[in-house]
């Protein structure tokens, strides 16, 4: 059943439902795709009843995680980084991609991480998060004599 842009009146209580509110996201993605996945496009496309529910019921950052899309722009959403597990993940990504040794303030600094290293200082240090990651005896940070 394609999305109806809200032409039918829902349930009581029906927009509140996460499952029902990811059932519509995905049918409003398929007809108007990812890119047009933001409450402005919402309303341009005659969909107010989705993009009011979004609005008064879910977060649509997390929705957008949830459904496995990122921002137009490409970056990340906002209050992405305040999230350990999130760190965790793009941690794990650095490892895979530039190995274990890479994982220091040096290397993501000069290569581009510069947030993932911000959001490390802020909510962890180096150390718990080599232990955590289970990378150990590795210096994190240069030796200033």
């Amino acid at each position: 059943m394609p999305y109806n842009n809200g032409s039918k009146r829902k349930p009581k209580g029906y927009w509140e439902n996460e499952e029902n509110t990811i059932k519509e996201c995905r049918e409003y993605i398929n007809l108007h795709g990812s890119d047009a996945f933001t409450l402005q496009a919402m309303a341009e496309n005659n969909c107010g009843a989705l993009k009011a529910a979004l609005s008064k019921h879910h977060d649509i950052q997390e929705l957008r995680l949830k459904l496995g899309i990122l921002p137009p722009s490409g970056k990340k959403p906002a209050g992405y980084w305040q999230s350990l597990d999130n760190v965790l993940a793009e941690c794990r990504e650095v490892i895979k991609d530039h190995g274990k040794e890479n994982l220091t303030v040096n290397f993501l600094q000069a290569n581009g991480f510069t947030s993932l290293s911000a959001a490390i200082s802020k909510l962890t240090t180096w150390e718990d998060l080599r232990k955590t990651l289970e990378i150990e005896g590795q210096k994190t940070r240069p030796q200033h004599y």
